[in-house]
């Protein structure tokens, strides 16, 4: 809480989350309209922002409880960025390439 004058209340929170991998595949993926092949090697990465914003009214405030209203704002964003790294190709070109393999 970052504003506070007893009935009236502002507040802000943000959180900031991020995970990053690497692997190599053991089946054929689709991801963003790529193909990447059975053994190939990938990297993925994500990355997420949440803010909320929000204020407080109390109507009745006492110190075991309180009540009252709250408006909030949130925002959630997220980044995905993955599956890189070579073993991929065009679904047109697996497509050829499988068929000649049948």
């Amino acid at each position: 809480m970052f504003y506070n004058t007893g009935k009236h209340k502002l507040r802000y929170s943000f959180v900031s989350m991020g995970w990053k991998g690497e692997k190599t595949t053991t089946k054929t993926l689709l991801f963003s309209g790529k193909t990447y092949l059975a053994t190939a090697f990938v990297q993925t990465e994500l990355d997420i922002d949440c803010h909320r914003l929000g204020y407080e009214y109390a109507i009745i405030d006492k110190d075991k409880y309180n009540v009252g209203f709250i408006f909030e704002i949130k925002y959630f964003g997220m980044l995905v960025s993955g599956l890189k790294g070579p073993g991929w190709m065009s679904p047109s070109l697996l497509a050829f390439i499988c068929q000649r393999l049948v």
